[in-house]
């Protein structure tokens, strides 16, 4: 019997609604969840597959990041928690925000005059 939740979770300054979804996996001991954000699809995929993979290679579990068919507006993760999926999530944001905070350092230091093209 399928059993599914419905949750919000804020991520990279907005708000994205997944199912997760408990199946059942190739051994009955485990149940590996199925999580779908509606309305992300490659970008976050691309970023989140890393994080996801580092999370689940120090413990030999496995993660997947898919969009079934181009034209589908989701993103199908399968991983072992909503623990790990939520830590993922965490990792790419802190990502983001240490990008943005060099870019703006990199822009301070950057003499004006160099900037303009006249």
């Amino acid at each position: 019997m399928l059993s599914e939740y419905t949750h919000t979770f804020e991520h990279l300054g907005g708000c994205a609604i997944f199912d997760e979804v408990s199946r059942p996996s190739v051994s009955k001991k485990n149940i590996m969840p199925l999580f779908y954000f509606v309305g992300e699809t490659h970008t976050l995929a691309s970023a989140l597959r890393p994080s996801l993979e580092e999370l689940c290679n120090s413990t030999s579990d496995f993660a997947s990041c898919t969009t079934p068919h181009p034209l589908d507006n989701f993103l199908e993760v399968d991983a072992p928690s909503a623990a790990v999926v939520r830590l993922a999530l965490l990792d790419v944001k802190r990502k983001i925000r240490q990008a943005r905070l060099d870019v703006q350092r990199q822009s301070a230091q950057t003499p004006h005059h160099l900037d303009s093209h006249s």
